[in-house]
């Protein structure tokens, strides 16, 4: 992966890096701490449409972090180390082999929007409702039969989508909370917003 690295950037200054679809099946240790030594500013990182299955610990080094592209590859597991990005802002996850959200998730706390659709997710820990940023949580297209009661209870939670899963409770909170903005069950897919639109404030409805 360095190599790619390396062609793609070459000034340690640059905020965004694009590694989409190069067929990068691992990031080694190594790797991602070259990654964090050459681009300390780094705020944007895309790994999008490649075919990783998990990701090192040491992603914590990335210090400036605030978007994580992830979407469509094979992550079966989330490293402990993803909860050390303390200025992450956007985390996509969508579209890989998900069946869980570990607890640390809650360790996010600057988190304002969460996508974890097209997984196979059963359940969404209880520890999301301690990201009091959090305004916008996408998961559609998983395995969930209900969600927890204390996302009512986050300040800025304004958009929730759940279309294309089995739920059978939506706790009343969060009905009386968000009659316009709670999505379940049988609900289209919809247009997709590019991440610098979720990140700058862009409009469009995510999946």
């Amino acid at each position: 992966m360095g190599d790619t690295l390396h062609t793609l950037h070459d000034d340690p200054k640059d905020m965004e890096l694009d590694v989409c679809g190069v067929g990068l099946t691992e990031i080694t240790e190594n790797e991602m701490a070259l990654l964090a030594w050459n681009y300390p500013y780094l705020k944007l990182l895309s790994f999008r449409g490649n075919l990783l299955t998990t990701l090192p610990h040491n992603i914590s080094h990335l210090d400036n972090l605030e978007m994580l592209d992830l979407y469509e590859n094979m992550l079966t597991e989330l490293p402990e180390g993803l909860w050390g990005l303390g200025h992450l802002r956007v985390l996509d996850l969508r579209d890989n082999k998900l069946t869980s959200i570990p607890a640390g998730i809650k360790h996010l706390r600057m988190l304002e929007d969460l996508h974890v659709g097209d997984n196979s997710l059963v359940a969404l820990p209880d520890e999301i409702g301690e990201l009091l940023a959090l305004k916008f949580l996408s998961a559609n297209h998983n395995q969930l039969q209900t969600i927890p009661a204390n996302l009512a209870r986050l300040p800025l939670l304004n958009t929730i989508f759940l279309g294309e899963n089995p739920i059978t409770h939506i706790p009343g909170g969060l009905v009386e909370q968000f009659p316009y903005m709670v999505r379940y069950n049988m609900q289209p897919r919809q247009a997709q917003p590019t991440l610098l639109q979720r990140l700058f404030g862009g409009t469009g409805l995510a999946e």
